[in-house]
């Protein structure tokens, strides 16, 4: 017990380390991308003034963490120019690093590092999470896939939102299984922390608030008779309990303040005539909770503009252009963006589920529920969102399906050799598909498709290069 222990934790540090090198290699040859420019310049001024008002079409969590390093310097900022947020952030967030930091990428390099972290966390996560569901094997398999992840690795040091969202909404449902597995306030107060982590990551973490009401409705269905009125109330209070703690830690990110800029700075435009681009029921909605102060207004001014921005975008996907968002755009990138070892993994795995030699347990049956349920809502809930512009907005979905494969190894390969050199052979193969366009892993493509010299032919944006600026 002992000895595989300790090969255990040797093969996660050694996973670790090789992710750490990847990611290294990655952030110090990577030019800009679009976004990190003003993210690294809002959440400077974030510290150093209390200004939440440039870049509030995300929240501040990640900006604050990645210019932790940079603080101790003497830095030049630009003067405010007074005009729309949008171009406050990214025309300061320019100006600031081309003065500060010319060609040489130094303080980019070490903001990206601190980005990084996340990265690090949800590689433990998706171990932890995926042993204590389906033991040892399962875990190193999925902490394995998702090393290698070519879309995780693409996103991993970037001081963007998608890979810290990957971590806490991951968190979260990990956490909230715990909690009603074993009932504490401990647990409890994890996964309310971890949710108000994810709310301040990135505003789409709400779309886990009615998955995890979803979960608590299957709990009390699934109870015996005699226990479900009163496991309603429990797990129902529970819930309410998370939604107020995680709004008290959104909070404590913008210091317990509602407006989004310090005294005498104005946002360029008000959230009162920003909100009137709004349908009538959204528009509301937005009133209500500023009137009442219910969240910061730059959160609720990232609310709108995520509505706002959502219809100004077209889809280009499988060679062809839509004047608006496809309900299938993210099956399709999807099916090009995975490696076909994840994809065969992913299917062997459903089959293990099908033919019951996975999820006999039932502490394993409530975990299939949890991510397969989480997965699939996960999708539907981006098939509807309209903005189609990167597989990026789904990262969840990978850590998850690095989970349901991991698992799926776990149950098959035990059967008998032909089994094991399979799953073994669909590792490999994940493996050496990432490797194979390393370190230009955003360009990513799978075989089937062409790889990525043939990405551009089929997805755009995101998927093949984010607007990244040479030098």
């Amino acid at each position: 017990m002992l000895k595989t222990r300790t090969w255990v934790i040797t093969a996660v540090i050694a996973l670790i380390a090789v992710q750490l090198l990847q990611m290294v290699i990655v952030l110090h040859r990577e030019s800009l991308t679009f976004d990190e420019e003003d993210h690294m310049y809002a959440g400077y001024r974030m510290w150093k003034t209390g200004d939440f008002g440039l870049n509030p079409e995300h929240p501040p969590l990640v900006k604050l963490l990645a210019t932790l390093p940079v603080l101790g310097e003497k830095l030049w900022v630009p003067p405010l120019k007074g005009i729309y947020f949008k171009g406050e952030a990214y025309l300061g967030g320019r100006d600031w690093l081309e003065h500060n930091d010319g060609g040489s990428q130094r303080l980019v390099f070490r903001m990206r590092l601190a980005a990084a972290l996340l990265a690090v966390a949800l590689s433990l996560v998706v171990f932890f999470a995926a042993r204590e569901w389906f033991g040892d094997t399962a875990a190193l398999v999925a902490l394995t896939l998702t090393v290698f992840d070519p879309n995780i690795l693409a996103h991993s040091g970037l001081v963007t939102t998608d890979v810290g969202a990957t971590l806490f909404f991951l968190t979260t449902v990990y956490a909230f299984y715990r909690y009603v597995k074993e009932p504490n306030l401990l647990r409890l107060a994890v996964a309310g922390i971890s949710l108000g982590l994810l709310l301040a990551t990135k505003h789409s973490g709400v779309m886990l608030g009615p998955m995890l009401l979803v979960l608590v409705g299957w709990e009390v269905a699934v109870a015996p008779k005699g226990t479900r009125v009163r496991l309603a109330l429990r797990l129902g209070g529970a819930f309410a309990a998370m939604v107020l703690l995680s709004v008290g830690v959104l909070w404590a990110f913008y210091g317990f303040r509602y407006a989004a800029r310090p005294a005498g700075l104005q946002m360029v435009p008000t959230l009162e005539a920003y909100r009137q681009s709004l349908n009538g029921f959204d528009r509301g909605v937005i009133w209500w909770m500023a009137h009442l102060h219910l969240l910061p207004e730059s959160y609720l001014f990232g609310m709108v503009d995520i509505r706002v921005f959502g219809k100004q975008f077209s889809t280009f996907v499988l060679g062809n252009w839509y004047p608006h968002g496809v309900w299938w755009y993210f099956p399709a990138a999807i099916s090009i963006k995975t490696t076909l070892g994840m994809l065969a993994l992913v299917l062997l795995a459903g089959f293990a589920i099908v033919t019951r030699k996975l999820g006999k347990a039932p502490d394993q049956s409530r975990a299939l529920v949890y991510v397969l349920f989480v997965w699939v809502a996960y999708l539907a809930t981006a098939g509807v969102n309209g903005l189609n512009i990167g597989v990026r907005h789904i990262l969840p979905l990978y850590a998850l399906a690095a989970v349901i494969a991991g698992a799926g190894v776990a149950a098959l390969a035990p059967l008998s050799r032909k089994w094991k050199w399979a799953c073994a052979a669909l590792i490999v193969g994940h493996i050496a598909s990432a490797l194979s366009v390393f370190p230009n892993s955003l360009a990513y493509a799978n075989e089937a498709w062409g790889g990525a010299r043939n990405t551009h032919r089929v997805l755009n944006d995101s998927n093949v290069d984010w607007g990244r600026q040479l030098y």
